[in-house]
């Protein structure tokens, strides 16, 4: 990436992540979370550069996912010493892995170091202050300064009121006592589920098979009862009119037009009724049983287990070519 410094500048960077304007001096000022103004000299913005590189960063990104994937754990690949059965490993169900923005916003901050990497080198920094209240950041800061030998001076900052406040009760008790909590909650939710009346028998010669959430519904689907997608467009339409017998498999997800799971398991029921003998809705849900239950469970002992065998795992968290280190970013998404 070709990230130059503006003339004139030294090579001194105050990383801004906090709430108003940061301060001018003779520094570059480096924006964390905000865009800014375009023509403003001096000051670079992070997201801006991760946005005009996206492509060379994502493929940094995969290639560091790749390599922790493939990472030699006591003569044994990480993602074989995750393996729940044959030729199904947990590790392409992670959270590293799936590189969700919603569910892991760290994903977001490892791209913006990425970047902020590329920029310091070229710029040749040999002295950063952060302001910031994220300790998360201020434990990556440390550890890529203290590897690629720059200074750095951290001032601590009050930045989105969001994070002052109190941790949840839910996210201070240790990783089992959540698992056990949220297990709880989803099956006294989702139990019900299996009570509802199952749908006739298969779609004759059915050819296709869809599995996919319960959202996205057009509006007509909630009022007809017949299945009508704003994901799916034209695709079910399509279908019906060429007399293809389809299984559709519903993940639920809470949403304002299905807001429990037994009014979604209701309406799935409608759509089998109006599917013209074509369509065969089920739930996933349906698939709830004691012996599920238990599966589950022993799978999530065995990966408990093994854990335990993987020693310092965060050694393997540092990026190959680069003097960052994504233990401290990605150290919840790996226990979660």
């Amino acid at each position: 990436m070709n990230l130059r410094s503006p003339p004139g500048r030294r090579s001194w960077l105050v990383v801004w992540d906090a709430e108003g304007s940061p301060p001018v001096g003779d520094w570059t000022t480096v924006l964390w979370s905000e865009f800014g103004d375009a023509g403003s000299v001096g000051v670079v913005s992070l997201p801006k550069l991760v946005e005009e590189h996206s492509e060379t960063l994502r493929a940094r990104y995969l290639a560091w996912i790749h390599e922790l994937g493939e990472a030699r754990i006591r003569n044994k690949r990480l993602l074989d010493h995750m393996e729940l059965r044959p030729g199904f490993s947990y590790w392409w169900m992670t959270l590293l892995v799936e590189k969700s923005y919603a569910k892991s916003p760290r994903f977001n901050d490892a791209a913006k170091f990425l970047a902020l990497e590329a920029f310091a080198r070229e710029s040749a920094a040999r002295r950063i202050t952060l302001v910031s209240g994220d300790r998360t950041l201020v434990a990556t800061f440390r550890r890529w300064c203290a590897r690629a030998g720059i200074c750095l001076e951290w001032r601590q900052s009050r930045k989105h009121g969001s994070r002052l406040r109190l941790r949840p009760l839910y996210r201070s008790l240790p990783y089992p006592a959540q698992s056990a909590i949220s297990l709880a909650r989803y099956l006294l939710g989702r139990w019900p589920v299996r009570k509802l009346p199952q749908p006739s028998d298969g779609v004759a010669a059915a050819e296709i098979t869809f599995v996919d959430y319960l959202a996205h519904l057009d509006r007509r689907a909630l009022v007809t009862g017949q299945f009508a997608s704003n994901y799916w467009t034209q695709l079910p339409g399509v279908l019906n009119q060429a007399r293809r017998g389809v299984n559709w498999l519903h993940l639920y997800a809470q949403h304002e037009a299905v807001q429990t799971p037994r009014e979604a398991g209701e309406l799935v029921a409608r759509f089998n009724h109006n599917g013209a003998g074509l369509e065969r809705h089920v739930m996933l849900d349906r698939a709830l049983g004691v012996s599920v239950v238990l599966g589950a469970l022993c799978d999530y002992a065995r990966l408990a287990w093994r854990a335990s065998f993987l020693g310092r795992i965060g050694l393997h968290f540092r990026v190959s070519g680069s003097d960052l280190d994504f233990w401290p970013l990605f150290e919840h998404d790996w226990l979660n």
